[in-house]
């Protein structure tokens, strides 16, 4: 599709398409300046990192002025110092979560991941939940904002 198709109402550019797949393929917004793989590679690796409770190869994925809000709707924490004083709470109370990776989505600089999370603390019971987050990428690499969606639906038994 040209520059002049994208500016024509979809009404008159249907007619361009074979199927609805080859539409969507027609609307989707355009690859970001980073590469998908780099994107996907850095998501999975944030995950994995939750397993040994590795804080600076986590750290090592972020920006400095990095926003973490986990859950949306909880204060968002501004800057790698405020969310690697978070993380470490967590690992002083020997947190541990380990994370199934069900789809990963990307379109522009962002990555939505959808993955459910096995979580335990020592005394008490393990649970699990299913956990949608968004994280968005500079153009440097470096994911620049994490958003966790989750809510009390979303545990399982």
């Amino acid at each position: 599709m040209n520059a002049k198709q994208s500016d024509q109402p979809l009404t008159e550019r249907i007619h361009g398409y074979r199927s609805v797949a080859d539409l969507v393929r027609g609307i989707m917004a355009p690859p970001g300046t980073v590469s998908r793989d780099h994107m996907e590679q850095a998501a999975r690796a944030y995950l994995v990192s939750y397993l040994d409770a590795d804080i600076p190869k986590r750290a090592a994925l972020f920006a400095d002025d990095a926003t973490f809000e986990d859950p949306v709707g909880s204060t968002v924490l501004r800057g790698l110092d405020a969310i690697i004083k978070f993380w470490q709470g967590a690992k002083d109370i020997r947190w541990w979560a380990a994370h199934d990776v069900r789809r990963v989505v990307v379109t522009g600089n962002e990555v939505m991941l959808h993955f459910v999370s096995t979580m335990k603390v020592p005394g008490l019971e393990t649970s699990r939940m299913e956990v949608y987050e968004v994280q968005a990428f500079n153009a440097a690499g470096k994911i620049c904002s994490v958003k966790a969606y989750f809510d009390v639906a979303c545990l399982l038994p």
